[in-house]
């Protein structure tokens, strides 16, 4: 019997050990439906709270409504499922209920992650619970002008189990929609010619603008000042969940420090800088952290007029700073200080703990030269500061802008070479904060 129950009742890779568990569902659901009674309704809602029968039979609950009410009746239950198909209409019904209940949990299941996929390509905007299209105009143009079939109808065989056909292949979102080149730049002329543009070479700087305004729109709304104080102090206490719920699920702890580090900078510049530009960690398409920048890169590099700062954030103890930032930090600053050739560069290195080793030799390297570590070129020495996220913090509450900030690190900067000693930087952030 279960054998034949099981090709109906089906549940993937599964079915061996979910069958009996829908057989011994289905069996009590015709005993009541047949005769009911107090005990075989309190086995209806008993198997009913069991995982496997919630997303089989009940879209994700208990497929029975019923109160835990100590008098609570056989009647009452009767009254309260009155519509639950699963009691009060044909036996077939019990598999529709079953197919539509899977098919829901399905849909439930590979949402998210067609959710993740979508957003990661930076293609679908979430923002706010609503899927949009942050380049419709272009993607209007693009449907309107062309026959573009969203289906296929190749066989399963030679499609999808079919490791050399098109759903195997790395293509761009263009080859995918097979547009000719010649299609492609009629489409962008029409694109142009809709946004009030003389040539389509400018759309990418006028959607640049654009996604300028709607991240702005973002921190505005999203992240306030308030909040981004906020963000920094649970950093420090390490509430992580908390963090996740306010920014994102998408990315690692560390990352959306790196993330939260550009929105306090943002203030302190009086907002003046563009922080989406200095990001180099991965942002979907809402605009929020999803990836850490790549091994040669630092986490935030702003351009100012006369001089590069580089942002670097860590959330390791004092105990692991050595080990996991020390080369990484000044290899980034020696990189970008050769590479700015002339323009100054300024490091500021941002940890929710600072390890006195640490610092100093960040501090002893304004004297060393240094090589870069991927093409020919060296720098007689670099500069990096260290700040706690709790001395941000401070700065931030005391409206210090960014230029105080740089300066007064800058005027500190030793002449001639120098034993560096504990708590050098404490005349230096007392310098910050004076008037």
């Amino acid at each position: 019997m279960q054998s034949r129950f099981n090709k109906y009742f089906v549940n993937g890779k599964s079915t061996d050990s979910a069958g009996p568990i829908y057989l011994s569902f289905v069996k009590a659901l015709i005993n009541f439906r047949s005769k009911p009674t107090v005990a075989r309704m309190k086995e209806l809602v008993k198997q009913g709270a069991l995982p496997k029968i919630k997303k089989a039979f009940g879209f994700g609950k208990n497929p029975f409504k019923f109160s835990k009410k100590r008098e609570y009746t056989l009647d009452e239950f009767i009254d309260d499922n009155s519509d639950n198909n699963l009691i009060n209409t044909s036996l077939g019904n019990i598999f529709v209920v079953f197919r539509n209940s899977k098919r829901d949990d399905l849909v439930h299941e590979y949402g998210d992650m067609t959710y993740r996929l979508t957003n990661l390509a930076g293609v679908i905007s979430y923002s706010n619970n609503i899927v949009s299209l942050p380049l419709r105009p272009v993607f209007e143009k693009i449907f309107t002008s062309y026959d573009i079939s969203m289906s296929g109808s190749e066989n399963y065989k030679d499609f999808d189990l079919n490791f050399g056909s098109a759903l195997y292949q790395q293509s761009t979102f263009l080859e995918s929609l097979r547009l000719s080149d010649n299609q492609i730049d009629s489409v962008l002329k029409l694109v142009a010619r809709a946004m009030g543009l003389d040539n389509y070479q400018e759309i990418a700087k006028k959607v640049e603008k654009q996604n300028d305004l709607r991240f702005e729109k973002l921190v505005r709304n999203k992240f306030p000042k308030t909040t981004v104080l906020e963000l920094l102090q649970q950093f420090v206490s390490r509430k992580d969940e908390l963090i996740a719920k306010t920014v994102t699920d998408n990315a690692p702890i560390a990352d959306i420090f790196e993330y939260v580090l550009g929105l306090a900078w943002y203030y302190i510049s009086n907002k003046k800088v563009n922080i989406r530009n200095a990001y180099n960690l991965s942002l979907d398409a809402d605009f929020l952290p999803l990836s850490h920048a790549a091994g040669y890169q630092g986490d935030l590099e702003f351009h100012y007029e006369n001089r590069t700062l580089l942002l670097e954030a860590t959330l390791m103890d004092h105990n692991t700073q050595k080990r996991g930032e020390l080369e990484p930090v000044i290899r980034h600053t020696v990189n970008l200080t050769i590479e700015n050739g002339l323009q100054p560069t300024q490091t500021i290195f941002v940890a929710s703990e600072l390890d006195d080793n640490v610092i100093n030799i960040f501090r002893a390297t304004q004297f060393i030269e240094l090589n870069h570590s991927a093409k020919n070129g060296s720098t007689s020495g670099i500069n990096i500061f260290a700040l706690s996220i709790s001395e941000l913090i401070k700065l931030m509450k005391a409206n210090i802008n960014d230029w105080k900030i740089l300066n007064t690190i800058n005027s500190a900067m030793d002449g001639n070479p120098t034993q560096v000693k504990n708590n050098w930087r404490t005349p230096i952030l007392e310098s910050m904060t004076s008037l």
